[in-house]
């Protein structure tokens, strides 16, 4: 799959997917990263740019099937040396300390007697004891991710925290009224801006195009090789250049990450925001082999948008944040009916059951996630 690499030339803005209202709110706030849907529309229409029969041949037939011809795969930070994601959210950090700096939480089972509970879930992340804050606002170099995290090595593991990483700036907006040439009353706002605090920081984009759709075209996609695109809010201007995956450090491993299933407790960290028509507990409902028991997310997140196509706002969805766990417990019984009746591995068969659940539902079109 390609890697490309964008690097912001100008201020950036990614809005956030809830509704703006200049007569209640007049500050609009910009992400960090943006959402999975506007890179897809900037990286499309890039190869639509750099293919020209491809384009002629994707408008003069009139599918718009773009969603099944692209998929990204994976939005990472990457400072010319190393990958990051956000860092998962059942870590928490203490700014003070030289030595434990890091710490896990741990999900402890809660003693739940009563059905009118408040609790949605048997399990509770619960903090370290001393001053611990979550990593809300953290980045996990992928290095350290495969090589700490993942092996609970924690004491010297690094994390980036946003403010070392990207800055904001306000800029000021206006409504005027057409007829009379002024600035219409209470509509003064500001909007805020992202950019790398250093040079050296961009995002780098895994996409896939799908073979088997493009053999449906007669032209050729070819990937992203150097150039321009517009990102983001206000067509901010992009530069992009194609990655080689083995130049990439760690980045093959990452890709091809293993995990170990040592009891019938397994955890997932979704690597992109998801969203879903039902709740998180819905989303396994039909799935009588994995229960959901536990989940440790920032603030909710709302993705909506507006159809160009359709001249309306797309429906409002309710998301997970990058870097949401959740705890899940298997039914070894269950899984063991599948095993024998497939006959593929224990691995293999919660893959398969994870995919059925989240990406199968993920409106998103990421889906994204690891087993750790």
């Amino acid at each position: 799959m390609p890697l490309v690499q964008l690097k912001a030339v100008d201020n950036t803005f990614f809005r956030k997917g809830d509704p703006f209202d200049t007569t209640v709110n007049n500050h609009i706030e910009s992400m960090d990263t943006p959402y999975n849907s506007t890179i897809f529309g900037a990286i499309f229409t890039a190869l639509l740019t750099e293919n020209d029969n491809f384009r002629n041949e994707f408008f003069n037939k009139g599918k718009y099937d773009h969603k099944k011809i692209l998929s990204i795969k994976n939005v990472f930070l990457y400072d010319n040396k190393r990958l990051y994601i956000k860092a998962p959210l059942d870590l928490f950090i203490n700014e003070d300390k030289r030595v434990g700096k890091v710490k896990k939480g741990k999900f402890e089972r809660l003693n739940i007697k009563s059905n009118f509970s408040n609790f949605a879930f048997k399990y509770l992340l619960v903090a370290p004891k001393g001053d611990y804050e979550r990593v809300d606002d953290y980045y996990i170099s992928v290095n350290d991710f495969l090589r700490k995290y993942k092996r609970r090595t924690l004491p010297n593991i690094i994390l980036k925290s946003r403010d070392e990483i990207f800055v904001k700036n306000d800029k000021v907006g206006i409504k005027l009224n057409k007829e009379i040439g002024t600035v219409e009353e209470s509509h003064l706002y500001s909007i805020e801006q992202t950019e790398f605090k250093d040079k050296k920081w961009s995002y780098v984009v895994e996409y896939e195009i799908n073979s088997e759709k493009e053999r449906q075209y007669k032209s050729e996609i070819r990937p992203l090789e150097e150039g321009y695109l517009k990102l983001g809010g206000e067509n901010k201007v992009c530069r992009y250049k194609t990655l080689a995956e083995e130049n990439v450090y760690k980045f093959k491993d990452f890709k091809e990450g293993d995990f170990k299933i040592k009891d019938d407790l397994i955890k997932v960290l979704f690597l992109q925001e998801v969203y879903f028509e039902e709740n998180i507990k819905e989303v396994f409902s039909e799935n009588d082999s994995l229960e959901i028991v536990g989940l440790s997310n920032s603030k909710a997140i709302y993705i909506g948008g507006y159809d160009m196509k359709d001249s309306q706002a797309k429906i409002m969805y309710k998301g997970y944040s990058a870097g949401t766990i959740l705890l899940l417990k298997i039914n070894q019984q269950k899984i063991e009916e599948k095993i024998n009746e497939e006959k593929i591995n224990k691995k293999d068969v919660i893959k398969e059951l994870l995919d059925d659940s989240l990406k199968a539902r993920d409106k998103s079109g990421a889906g994204k996630y690891i087993i750790i």
